[in-house]
């Protein structure tokens, strides 16, 4: 399905298509991998890194393999490249399937664009059966200038799970997917690299959870990994899941509830012994006990000193582990970050209440200990900020932030959360909120899950592709846009991709604020947000009763970026 224009008539199943303006095959992203280099270190150069990494180990270098740089989060590339290739690895694509996998490719450029989008099948690895693999699909999409096209991969192909690999003849495009499903739905960037080594800070295998971690090779040479889980009890190193084998162009699925039963906060380390690979999180709740959700999330290819939330809320605890006596989760008692948790009642007891949970999930993948400060900046600009919470989170351990039971934190004051490590050990920072609406009858609430890395970079343009599933489903959408620098305040705006009218604001120093940009959801081409000096954006979905269904940063523009590490720095963002 697209945007604005009739698609291009559908090709048979398993048929072999002829990319768009001579563009090459499959095993051309083997050939093509010195210009993708190249694009890395472009961007890359012009990036301010984390100012401290890992001893032994430069931020990005690949385990057995030369040193190379890896990008700390998606960007969207130069307009003066000549092509640029994206990586979609988790959904699926059969009927009925808990996660059907659509992809979204934003061209807010002025000219006509065309990609080729490969669509790889498989599954969920089982013991007693290898993985399905299914014949790749090429798919040849056009791109019309100022759009978003979207491309529902179950056309394609049937399969438990199914990636795509958009490779596109021009840069400064964007690409994010979408997956939809019985329990919910959610929105995130794909990766525009591959890497030998990704992170994840949450996941769940609870009694009314599913967590599948998806790799996805799309190379023609096959990649090994293995497989790392921290729970509360402690690491742990599942046989199954050390030397899997990813094949070439294809994508396997590691259900973590085979290995780790029953565990309501599961962090995630993936390493490749060879080849380069992308990873992706699926996580379902079935509402069994009170709470559902799908989310989607891509891992972090390596760990950083700051990371930020632009957006952020909390009017409750978190809830618990489920519990089968009483058949719901109740407010969770887990650690707390500072020693100062609030009982508070639970507000699920008011029935036309809508309360909204945060958590901030703290994950050390290295071998040293990290002292992290996790900080929140309140709504108005003026309001004085709470005390920090000082953690320190052991080797390959985790500890949570559960600012809705915290009392330094005013319940549903809107806040940005930044986190730091101040002794300069780098760690993985995510954000889960969880959501219920009033009762709807009978004591039942609608609920909605989200979880998403924080931004390891500022910029002054951002892009924020796919709005028009939104305005389809009639959600509410806001852009949060944090200005991290305590200095100076940035003026803002909000240009629709396709063009129109552009809502503006000025963010004070230090500060966030939300726009609701109306007026830029007609015919889904997406958005551009712009401003004066580097901000931290955010996209928020969210339901009419205030539920929060998808909050994830958007993608910067590569021009102007700079790491938050040296944007935080009393000297300021380097000249």
């Amino acid at each position: 399905m697209s945007d604005g224009h009739e698609p291009r008539p559908r090709h048979a199943r398993g048929d072999r298509h002829r990319p768009p303006r001579g563009r090459l095959d499959r095993d051309a992203l083997a050939r093509r991998l010195p210009a993708v280099v190249v694009l890395v270190a472009a961007v890359a150069g012009a990036l301010v890194a984390d100012a401290t990494r890992a001893p032994g180990r430069r931020e990005g270098a690949m385990p057995g393999g030369p040193a190379a740089t890896v990008l700390p989060m998606p960007v969207s590339p130069p307009a003066g490249h000549d092509s640029s290739t994206w990586y979609c690895a988790a959904g699926t694509a059969e009927r009925g399937g808990s996660a059907d996998h659509t992809v979204s490719i934003q061209n807010p450029t002025d000219g006509d664009l065309a990609a080729a989008v490969t669509v790889v099948g498989g599954g969920v690895m089982a013991a007693a059966r290898p993985t399905p693999a299914v014949r790749p699909v090429v798919e040849a999409v056009d791109l019309p200038a100022r759009s978003t096209t979207r491309l529902r991969l179950g056309d394609l192909v049937e399969a438990p799970l199914a990636a795509a690999v958009v490779e596109v003849d021009g840069g400064d495009v964007v690409v994010e997917h979408r997956v939809a499903g019985r329990h919910g739905d959610d929105v995130g960037p794909c990766s525009p690299a591959a890497a030998g080594e990704w992170h994840l800070a949450w996941g769940s295998t609870g009694r009314d959870a599913r967590e599948v971690v998806v790799l996805l090779n799309p190379f023609p040479t096959g990649a090994t990994v293995d497989a790392r889980f921290a729970t509360g009890e402690g690491g742990r190193e599942p046989v199954r899941f050390q030397g899997v084998p990813v094949p070439p162009h294809s994508v396997v699925g590691l259900d973590v509830g085979d290995a780790v039963a029953a565990a309501d906060q599961v962090s995630a380390t993936v390493r490749a012994r060879s080849g380069r690979i992308v990873v992706e999180r699926l996580v379902e709740l079935d509402g069994s006990f009170g709470l559902a959700g799908l989310d989607v999330e891509l891992a972090s290819p390596t760990a950083g000193t700051a990371w930020a939330f632009a957006e952020g809320g909390a009017s409750s605890p978190g809830l618990g582990p489920p519990d089968v006596a009483t058949g719901r989760r109740a407010p969770s008692g887990g650690p707390g970050g500072g020693g100062d948790r609030q009982a508070r009642p639970d507000p699920r007891d008011d029935p036309d209440a809508t309360v909204a949970s945060e958590r901030i999930v703290i994950y050390n993948p290295g071998d040293r200990r990290a002292e992290v400060d996790v900080e929140l900046r309140p709504v108005p600009a003026d309001a004085s900020p709470p005390t920090p919470f000082r953690l320190v989170v052991g080797p390959g351990r985790f500890e949570v932030v559960d600012e809705g039971a915290q009392a330094r934190v005013v319940p549903g004051v809107p806040h940005a959360t930044v986190v730091r490590s101040t002794n300069g050990v780098p760690v993985v920072a995510e954000r889960v909120t969880a959501d219920h609406g009033p009762e709807v009858g009978a004591g039942r609430r609608r609920s909605e899950v989200t979880a998403a890395l924080g931004a390891r970079l500022a910029a002054p343009t951002w892009r924020v592709p796919g709005l028009a599933a939104a305005s389809e489903r009639h959600l509410a959408v806001d852009v949060v846009v944090l200005n991290p620098d305590p200095r100076a305040a940035v003026a803002v705006r909000l240009v629709p991709a396709a063009g129109g009218e552009a809502p503006a604001g000025a963010v004070p120093a230090g500060s966030r604020v939300a726009l609701s940009p109306a007026t830029a959801l007609g015919g889904g081409s997406g958005l551009v947000v712009e401003a004066d000096g580097p901000v931290v954006v955010e996209r928020v979905l969210r339901e009419e009763d205030g539920r929060r269904v998808a909050a994830a940063p958007a993608v910067p523009a590569h021009r102007g970026t700079v790491g938050l590490p040296g944007l935080l720095a009393p000297g300021g963002p380097p000249g």
